[in-house]
């Protein structure tokens, strides 16, 4: 089957206004008459404002209205008999797939990043207003688990350490067991034009989650708003534009940040989407390539295969600015502050300024504010 390729990213609208040029009138008028004539239009104007309150606030009624989405369960069927299902069958997210979700007044975009059966984990990216923010979900020890931290905008995620973790089931999914956190199964369920089988309602706190059995999540509600499926597109790949952070050319800083294009699938090979984030900013030449990234001791390692110090140097700002740039969107990515660079394996020894301590540099925000010619320690 081929892939579908779904855009989600940074959309600018660009509008033009023009306005008709006014003549000066050819015909001469007395000041009488041009006292009528003014009179007339402040009149005029002001009916129009009042026209235009009016339908602003008939507009701003009519929004409010349309604001709120609510779960509609008055055709849903409940699950009379008793079931058992495995956590498995309810997994949130499916590979390749990007879910749209919306509340009436606004939506965002899930699309699944990575699934590790082994270590029994979804990482779902989350895409709203153009920001990210990812979510993980683990299935250890027969129980499903929501786990995120806040303000977590990072793009990738090697860990799972977590500030908040949300016990949301556990087996056995019965409603014989009230501390599973189950609350009702529905055999049937509808949304929209979309019918889903034998659906799980999981009640924790305010919040309240529904599962579709080998579909995943499908709504969230608490007492403000509900989230609520709009669509799924299956077997796509996620292009988004993500923040980038690369060399400032005319002095004023060290760095600048801009956008750049993630393409992704479900299980991607980290290097390779860092392979191609990299080169797109001329931070490698096109035949260089990250061999492996990993994450140990809050340390994240960039390999490069050889020829890679050559070509940062080959850049108009310098090996150095690359560095900085390399090091600074490891951080924002991944969310870690020191980032070890080698060569196949081999500490990479830079050619402008010496090696630093264990080969490991540490990111400087000020390297987006100042202007820095060495900022690392020359030789």
């Amino acid at each position: 089957m081929k892939d579908t390729i779904i855009k989600i990213g940074l959309i600018s609208l660009s509008m033009l206004s023009l306005s008709a040029c006014r003549q000066e009138p050819m015909i001469q008028l007395s000041e009488e008459n041009k006292a009528k004539i003014e009179a007339k239009k402040n009149q005029e104007q002001t009916e129009s404002l009042d026209q235009q309150s009016t339908t602003e606030s008939n507009s701003e009624k009519k929004a409010e209205t349309q604001e709120k989405l609510s779960i509609d369960k008055s055709y849903w069927q409940t699950l009379e008999e008793t079931s058992s299902f495995s956590i498995l069958d309810f997994l949130p997210m499916q590979a390749n797939e990007i879910r749209t979700f919306s509340n009436g007044s606004a939506s965002k975009s899930l699309y699944l990043m990575s699934t590790d059966d082994q270590k029994q984990v979804q990482h779902i990216l989350v895409i709203q207003d153009n920001q990210l923010k990812n979510e993980s979900y683990s299935w250890a020890q027969q129980a499903l688990t929501k786990s995120s931290k806040q303000n977590d905008s990072r793009l990738f995620v090697l860990d799972s350490a977590a500030s908040e973790n949300t016990l949301l089931m556990k087996e056995p999914l019965t409603l014989t067991d009230q501390s599973n956190g189950i609350t009702e199964i529905y055999r049937e369920a509808k949304i929209g034009e979309s019918t889903y089988q034998n659906v799980l309602q999981v009640s924790v706190g305010d919040q309240t989650y529904y599962f579709a059995q080998a579909v995943g999540l499908i709504a969230v509600e608490n007492n403000k708003e509900s989230w609520i499926i709009q669509a799924r597109n299956q077997n796509v790949k996620l292009i988004s534009s993500i923040p980038v952070v690369v060399p400032q050319a005319d002095g004023s800083s060290l760095l600048r940040l801009t956008s750049g294009s993630l393409d992704w699938q479900t299980n991607q090979d980290l290097a390779s989407a860092f392979t191609n984030l990299f080169q797109s900013q001329n931070f490698i030449g096109a035949d260089i390539v990250v061999n492996q990234v990993e994450l140990a001791d809050n340390t994240v390692t960039i390999d490069f295969s050889p020829g890679v110090v050559a070509t940062m140097n080959a850049h108009p700002q310098g090996e150095q600015a690359v560095i900085a740039a390399i090091v600074a969107n490891v951080h924002q990515w991944l969310g870690v502050n020191q980032v070890r660079l080698t060569v196949n394996q081999y500490g990479l020894a830079p050619d402008t300024f010496t090696y630093p301590e264990q080969g490991v540099y540490h990111y400087d925000a000020k390297w987006l504010e100042e202007a820095q010619t060495n900022p690392f320690q020359t030789q």
